[in-house]
């Protein structure tokens, strides 16, 4: 279980954009966290970390709502 809550599986890796693109496709929280500003943003979404970066200013409640969920 300890393994489980220290290590993420990636999102969608087929280079849509949608997902977050790594080597091993396991990612830490610590890494996660990492990314929570207007310019590199990731969430972390059922076990799987998005980038969603590209995506803030189309939020409907703004981008304040995506880097307070990072």
């Amino acid at each position: 279980m300890e393994e489980a809550q220290e290590f993420l599986q990636t999102g969608n890796s087929s280079g849509s954009g949608t997902g977050v693109v790594i080597e091993s496709n396991i990612i830490t929280f610590a890494e996660v966290s990492k990314h929570n500003n207007l310019k590199d943003c990731w969430l972390l979404i059922n076990g799987k970390v998005y980038d969603v970066t590209k995506f803030l200013g189309d939020h409907p409640g703004g981008s304040e709502v995506l880097l307070k969920a990072t």
